[in-house]
């Protein structure tokens, strides 16, 4: 299983190609919108579940945005001004787990795009730590010592910092006082948990809807809350939907927001956001011609503001028998400068490919003829 994350701007495109963007909100559920000036959730340590010896596995969903680009996802406070450990995402640093206790040592991934949605975890086993990204290790670093001592969890702050924050989006936090080995993590990061998994002492969906609680989904009955108290403030995350990249399980569902391809093996969605303040998202609806669906087996269109403005198009085809090209072929184009988000799930090989595209920007055709090599399934 793999994921393939792009930043495309948006380029106009006559209009005989039609605009699409596909999305995976639906999937994923809700998720939290962080301001990079103060917002953060609180996770009280009230049975000690945090302090993790030399054992410990973090992760999470995030799109970490712009300035500023300090970008702690999830961490353990020992005290005022001290941080046991802390998974962050910098685009110009990169990804990065730091720990603190003993001594400072940090494991770093490369720089990346920001306003992109990806996959970070970070594991430590008492002698080395190690930065995944999208279930594939990009950084290491020595370290030993026991991960001990933490009162509490903090997402979207560093917790030894009142200054740095991150700036995004944030989804799916998975806390582990195990070592989870590669395997695992890039066998489950695009699929929600089931909350009894061993090891798993904290798990955020941020599903919830509305209200200061935030739900801890394993058994180990960690809940938070919004901000740095119980009480509503601003320094409250705002509650968004997500775009984080999970496999629906089973079968493509064919409905007005979901395209199957390809004898149904690929399932395609869309969803795109206005230019209100804030944005409003809205899903991608399949376009009708005279009351017919716009979907064939190879391609479809849809719109997301207005009844008969197609936004995004996009097309898939099956190069397997090619000896050239054993693969199957990605297709998209677009006319509008909103913000986009196009999801394709290979049902069978539990791929997904997502392209998104940044507010403000024109989308430019995309055209992968490589983007599922799962011919074999």
């Amino acid at each position: 299983m793999r994921q393939i994350l792009r930043t495309v701007p948006l380029l106009f495109v006559v209009a005989a190609l039609l605009a699409v963007a596909p999305a995976n909100a639906g999937t994923a559920g809700g998720a939290l919108h962080c301001d990079g000036t103060n917002d953060v959730v609180t996770i009280p340590d009230a049975g000690n579940d945090f302090d993790f010896n030399a054992a410990m596995t973090l992760e999470a969903w995030v799109r970490a945005d712009g300035s500023p680009q300090t970008g702690p996802i999830v961490g353990g406070f020992q005290g005022p001004q001290f941080a046991s450990y802390v998974l962050a995402a910098n685009p110009s640093a990169g990804t990065f787990l730091s720990i603190s206790t003993p001594g400072t040592n940090s494991a770093y991934g490369p720089a990346f795009a920001p306003g992109v949605w990806m996959h970070l975890a970070g594991t430590y086993d008492g002698s080395t730590i190690r930065v995944y990204v999208n279930g594939v290790q990009v950084g290491s670093a020595a370290h030993s010592g026991n991960v001990s001592s933490v009162i509490q969890l903090r997402i979207c702050r560093f917790p030894h910092d009142i200054t740095d924050y991150l700036n995004g989006v944030v989804d799916e936090v998975r806390v582990w006082n195990v070592v989870r080995s590669a395997g695992q993590i890039l066998n489950s990061y695009q699929h929600s948990l089931a909350g009894n998994e061993p090891g798993l002492v904290g798990y955020y969906r941020f599903d919830e809807g509305s209200g200061q609680v935030v739900v801890d989904s394993s058994n180990a009955g960690n809940d938070g809350f919004l901000g740095a108290s119980a009480s509503a403030g601003t320094d409250d995350p705002t509650r968004v939907m997500s775009g984080a990249g999970l496999l629906a399980p089973g079968p493509c569902v064919r409905d007005a927001h979901t395209a199957c391809l390809l004898d149904d093996r690929f399932e395609v969605r869309v969803t795109m956001k206005n230019f209100a303040v804030p944005p409003a998202m809205f899903p991608g609806i399949i376009q009708l011609y005279q009351a017919v669906s716009s979907e064939t087996d190879q391609s479809v269109s849809f719109y997301s503001f207005q009844e008969g403005n197609v936004e995004v198009f996009v097309k898939m085809v099956d190069a397997c028998a090619s000896p050239s090209f054993v693969s199957f072929w990605l297709f998209a184009a677009g006319a509008t400068n909103a913000e986009t988000s196009i999801t394709v799930r290979d049902t069978l090989a539990d791929e997904v490919t997502t392209i998104h595209n940044a507010s403000g920007s024109l989308f430019q055709t995309v055209a992968d003829t490589s983007a599922f090599k799962t011919c074999g399934f």
